[in-house]
């Protein structure tokens, strides 16, 4: 696998990563469609893009204008840091079992985070 295509598919897992995070830390299943967290619209294809769409968006809501927040494009950049250096470094099946690891990781402790209160 390239260092590019590496990238690709850890952004991909970067994304659901997030996806995962908002939705177990509100007791929601993981399926279903991504919305905006404040205004609960659903979310248009290209609106997924990683990180590509939060540049596109300069990090707000499409619709509602409400700020993403600097976790998703940091969860998505650092998942896919961490699948590319597994994939180029690593032989493949070893790649596989740490690029899971560290996004199942990168959930755990997404999670495990306490929220900070609106003070």
């Amino acid at each position: 696998m390239t260092t590019a295509v590496a990238l690709l598919f850890g952004l991909a897992l970067g994304s659901f990563a997030n996806a995962c995070i908002d939705r177990l830390r509100a007791g929601e299943p993981i399926t279903g469609r991504s919305r905006c967290d404040a205004c609960r619209a659903p979310l248009a294809a290209w609106e997924l893009v990683p990180l590509a769409s939060y540049i596109a968006l300069a990090g707000r809501c499409r619709r509602c204008a409400a700020p993403i927040g600097v976790r998703t494009p940091l969860v998505e950049a650092t998942v896919a840091a961490g699948v590319a250096f597994a994939f180029t470094a690593l032989a493949a099946p070893v790649a596989v079992a740490v690029a899971a690891a560290f996004v199942l990781a990168v959930i755990a402790v997404g999670v495990a985070r306490p929220r900070r209160s609106a003070a």
